[in-house]
Formats: C-alpha cells, structure tokens, sequence
C-alpha cells in the first residue's frame, strides 16, 4: 500500500504507540527522503524502543533520507536495531559519509541489505571493516569482493 511521504507523519503519530514494536515493514511504501526523515524523528524520540528488524526496501530513499535515519538508529543507545533492509533504494555512498564514524555504534546490526543500491565497494568493505557484527551485507557480498581494495577502518572512504 502507498505510504508515500505524506502519509508518513500520519503514521508515525500511530507508531509512537506503538512501543512493543518489533518489526515494521514499509517495503515497496513509495516512502522517499521526507518520510525517512518523519521515521528518524520518530526513533530520535525514543518511540519505537523495541524495534529490531527494519525494511524499507524497494523505495524512493537516496542520501539524505538514509542518513538521518542512520545517525538516528546510530544515536539511540538503547536501541538495538539488528536486520535493517534498504536494498532497491538510491541510496549511495554519501549516506554512509555522512554518519562516518557514527555507523560503528550499530554494534548489534548483524544484517545490512544495500542490494541494488547505488553503495560502491569501498564503502562495503569499510562498512565490513566498521561493523564486524554483520554476517551478510545482503547480495551485495554476491557481487562485490570485499578484500580488493584497502579500507581505513576508522572513517568511509573518501570518494
């Protein structure tokens, strides 16, 4: 069902009471930028506690809606995100450089899916390197060779 990002903010006032939540899936949403923006604002404000698995595949989420919602599950310490899901999203590297340092908080995200995103080698393997809990990065592991080119562990890769 289209969501979109102007039913976001509709939902998210329902989400927040919602807080046993453990898994939400907005897949194939038509859920851009603004709406990532209303879920990030929605995780800042510590109203989804419990949520653990998060798909938004197969959207219209680029840079900065992926941002923000990274810093947000990055920034919240009690929460402790494990599957998050943005495979078919143009989402890209300038995501990832913008939270920097900030994605290796995400110590218990043990699956990242960026298949079919706009995500290049490099910051796979830092992202491999950054967060050693992850045990797939989705199909991108399939078409990507993690070990070809070197990566600084402490921040992603300049492009």
């Amino acid at each position: 069902n289209p969501v979109r990002d102007d039913g976001m903010e509709d939902l998210v006032r329902r989400l927040r009471h919602l807080t046993a939540l453990t898994h939400l899936d907005l897949s194939d949403t038509g859920v851009a930028d603004a709406g990532t923006s209303a879920l990030a604002s929605c995780i800042r404000r510590k109203f989804l506690p419990n949520l653990k698995h998060l798909f938004l595949h197969f959207n219209s989420i680029g840079d900065s809606g992926a941002a923000e919602l990274l810093q947000a599950l990055a920034t919240m310490q009690t929460l402790a995100i494990v599957d998050l899901d943005l495979s078919r999203n143009p989402v890209g590297d300038q995501a990832f450089m913008a939270v920097g340092h900030d994605v290796t908080r995400l110590t218990a995200l043990t699956r990242l899916d960026l298949s079919l995103t706009s995500v290049t080698e490099p910051t796979i393997g830092w992202l491999s390197t950054a967060l050693p809990s992850l045990s797939a990065l989705g199909s991108v592991t399939a078409a990507v060779t993690l070990t070809s080119s070197p990566v600084q562990a402490g921040r992603p890769p300049l492009l």
